[in-house]
């Protein structure tokens, strides 16, 4: 029931969803590049990759929890990180995914 419920709240444009978690913890410098959609039978898959030149790590793991914990159907597929240390901080790609159910809303 509350996977069912969770797709009856469409996920917003997913670039304006990012930018707007990003700019809630400081982070800048977002690279969005829109993928193709995908249909998946009663769903479909829209996709964007992200690219952040230099983050520090803890705004970027409050603004990945607040993603994958939002209301709508997101979820991250993949964090690839390179830096760190004695950089200021990270270089960071990320694929997020947003889930649409096609068929009418019971």
């Amino acid at each position: 029931k509350a996977i069912e419920n969770l797709y009856n709240r469409k996920a917003p444009s997913l670039g304006g969803f990012l930018e707007e978690r990003a700019q809630q913890y400081g982070v800048t410098g977002l690279g969005i590049t829109d993928q193709p959609k995908l249909d998946l039978g009663n769903y479909s898959r829209r996709s964007v990759r992200v690219t952040l030149p230099v983050v520090e790590i803890r705004p970027l793991i409050e603004m990945l929890a607040e993603i994958e914990n939002s209301s709508y159907p997101v979820a991250i597929e993949l964090i690839q990180m390179t830096g760190g240390r004695m950089r200021t901080g990270y270089s960071v790609k990320l694929a997020v995914n947003a889930y649409d159910r096609e068929s009418a809303a019971r």
